[in-house]
């Protein structure tokens, strides 16, 4: 299973649980990722006319390194927020961050995992 479509599932698994955070969290990564991949089915379509839309659809599948890239980038993201949030004076913004990196839900399964690889 590549950590994608791991990411998709864990997504259906916190909808069905109605677990709120971890959902708003994994529908963050899901459109992150869904973002990067048009982008790079934007670049491969300008580099190679000639791809059919299976094969610019095929190609355009961000592989698991990729997807580590974007939850990086997310985390990063997250943190820079954070300090945002702290320079505005807005603690309920800070409060709810902070709450997602508590639970680790960006570490739990796909950064501790991957990393040991």
């Amino acid at each position: 299973m590549t950590l994608k479509e791991k990411i998709y599932e864990d997504l259906n698994i916190t909808l069905r649980e109605r677990k709120e955070l971890e959902t708003s969290v994994l529908r963050l990564l899901n459109a992150a990722i869904t973002n990067k991949e048009k982008e790079k089915r934007y670049k491969l379509s300008k580099e190679k006319p000639e791809l059919k839309e299976e094969e610019l659809e095929k190609e355009s599948q961000l592989i698991d390194d990729e997807v580590l890239e974007v939850i990086i980038s997310e985390i990063k993201k997250r943190k820079e927020a954070i300090s945002e949030f702290e320079r505005g004076k807005r603690d309920d913004l800070v409060k709810k961050e902070k709450q997602k990196f508590e639970r680790n839900i960006y570490q739990n399964n796909y950064l501790e995992k991957r990393l040991k690889n």
